[in-house]
């Protein structure tokens, strides 16, 4: 078997930084057969500032199927990643995200260097480059994509693309010659092993969720602006790590102005396991998100039967086809509003259907998989491409 060598920033048992870990753990559940994987991730979650309980921080760990190295806060400088990365053999560098300093940037510069092997690699940008994304601190990514494409940082590198909306997306920054490998997100069966009953719903009442990062990219400050002018009874929940304080105090501030008819709270973040759960209590499942690669928040949301109001820069096209839900832009605030309107208007039965509708199309999803076939492809693909332009000169 093939060994993988992994790099993420954050990974199990953490959980607040959402859908990355998700994504990776599911694939090792899902390939782990065919592949052997190593990930070298942090020691610690999202915003905390002592490492996991249960780990061998600075040492390899035997971790549901995979072997991972948590890295400790003085071995996250060049010289230390260069030193675990090198520890490993490995067949595939497997990078994932495209700007984080520290485990893509200096990764992908140390392999250019050739400080570390210049093998096989593959990067999954995990929609950085979607255009609301990209809009976020835009200047500085837009120099590092300039400066890497002038010394031939990703020449050799194979891309990821969840959806054929990234792999535009990728396309557009890298050209129309990168080496874009279509691969969807793995997702869990797991997701559909739990039992849940939908909450009451009456006419002029509405239970509404935001469950993400707390960031601009996910867009919860246009998600509290849509409360406004509605009609009826609303009762927000916000849920998921605060990341950006500053962010987060903008929108408290705008909560503080909603009328009297909503009612906000933050209920902190969600472990991974309960998060279907907590879907389950609420009717709709407000992510006016500026863009995603795959967004498993929404599958989850349609696992619990919670009726999702998306962004439409995501690949979830197929929601408003299917009568799931609706997909908007985030550029269209009334159009949102009238939405909600709807929802807030609904009777038991009406959202029943679209509730029954989500269900269904989400386990048909689950059930369908091919993402290990698609993952074992791109793999093999990657590798003869490398091997075919080493050998070419």
């Amino acid at each position: 078997m093939k060994d993988i060598l992994s790099l993420v920033s954050y990974y199990l048992p953490g959980h607040k930084s959402g859908g990355p870990v998700r994504t990776l753990s599911n694939l090792v559940a899902e390939v782990g057969d065919r592949f052997n994987f190593h990930i070298v991730t942090r020691d610690r979650d999202f915003g905390d500032s002592l490492a996991y309980a249960n780990i061998r921080p600075g040492e390899w760990n035997e971790v549901a199927g995979a072997r991972v190295f948590y890295c400790t806060p003085h071995q996250l400088t060049a010289p230390g990643l260069r030193r675990v990365i090198s520890s490993i053999g490995y067949d595939l560098l497997y990078i994932n995200g495209f700007f984080n300093p520290i485990f893509s940037i200096r990764p992908a510069l140390l392999r250019r260097s050739r400080l570390i092997r210049r093998g096989p690699c593959i990067l999954a940008p995990q929609g950085e480059f979607s255009p609301g994304a990209f809009e976020t601190r835009w200047v500085r990514k837009k120099a590092y994509v300039k400066l890497s494409g002038a010394i031939g940082t990703y020449g050799d590198v194979s891309w990821q693309a969840s959806s054929p909306m990234e792999r535009r997306d990728i396309e557009r920054h890298f050209g129309a010659d990168a080496d874009v490998h279509l691969c969807a997100d793995s997702v869990s069966p797991a997701l559909l092993s739990k039992k849940l009953a939908p909450p009451e719903k009456r006419p002029g009442r509405l239970k509404v969720v935001y469950l993400s990062r707390i960031v601009p990219k996910k867009n919860l400050y246009g998600a509290i602006q849509l409360l406004l002018s509605l009609s009826g009874e609303v009762e927000f929940k916000i849920y998921g790590a605060i990341d950006d304080r500053a962010y987060w105090d903008r929108c408290l501030e705008r909560i503080r102005s909603l009328p009297g008819n909503i009612s906000v709270s933050y209920e902190g973040v969600v472990d991974h396991e309960d998060v279907v759960t907590v879907f389950s209590r609420s009717h709709v499942f407000l992510f006016p998100t500026l863009g995603e690669n795959f967004g498993h928040v929404v599958l989850e949301a349609m696992v619990a039967g919670c009726v999702p109001l998306v962004g439409d820069e995501t690949p979830w096209q197929d929601v408003e086809r299917e009568r799931l839900g609706w997909i908007m832009p985030a550029s269209q605030p009334e159009l949102w509003r009238s939405r909600l309107q709807e929802c807030l208007n609904m009777d038991q039965s009406a959202m029943d259907s679209y509730s029954n509708r989500c269900r269904s199309y989400a386990r048909s999803l689950i059930a369908k998989g091919g993402a290990a076939a698609a993952f074992e492809a791109m793999c093999e693909k990657a590798d003869a491409r490398f091997h075919r332009r080493v050998s070419d000169g």
